[in-house]
C-alpha cells in the first residue's frame, strides 16, 4: 500500500485547525518523494485555509542538499537532533520565565 502523504498531511491539518489555524510549522523531508507535500505546504490556496495569515512561520525543510521545492535542508540527522533539543531548551527557558500576567 502506497502511503498518500499529502492526502494524509490534508487530513491531519483539518482536524488540527476546526478551533484555530496554525501559526508556526516545521516539515522535514528526506526524500524526493516529499516533493507534492513540499508544493502543498507553499500553496497560496492551502497557506489561506490551514495558516495564519501574515503571522505563519512555515520552515519546510529537506534533509541533504539536493534539488528541492523545500526552502531550507538540514545537512545530516545530527543536524536535526541538535536542532530539536535546542527547540526544547528554549521552550522549557520560555516556560519558566513566564510572569504572573502570562499565566492568567
Amino acid at each position: 500500500m502506497k502511503l498518500k502523504k499529502t492526502k494524509l498531511l490534508k487530513q491531519l491539518l483539518a482536524k488540527i485547525t476546526q478551533q484555530n489555524k496554525i501559526d508556526y510549522l516545521l516539515y522535514l523531508g528526506a526524500d524526493t518523494g516529499n516533493e507534492h507535500v513540499y508544493n502543498f505546504l507553499l500553496n497560496k490556496k492551502s497557506s489561506e485555509q490551514y495558516f495564519t495569515k501574515d503571522t505563519c512561520h512555515k520552515y519546510i525543510c529537506t534533509l541533504g542538499k539536493k534539488p528541492s521545492s523545500a526552502l531550507f535542508y538540514i545537512d545530516c540527522v545530527e543536524d536535526v537532533e541538535f536542532m530539536l533539543t535546542r527547540f526544547k531548551v528554549a521552550t522549557h527557558k520560555r516556560k519558566r520565565n513566564r510572569s504572573f500576567s502570562d499565566l492568567s
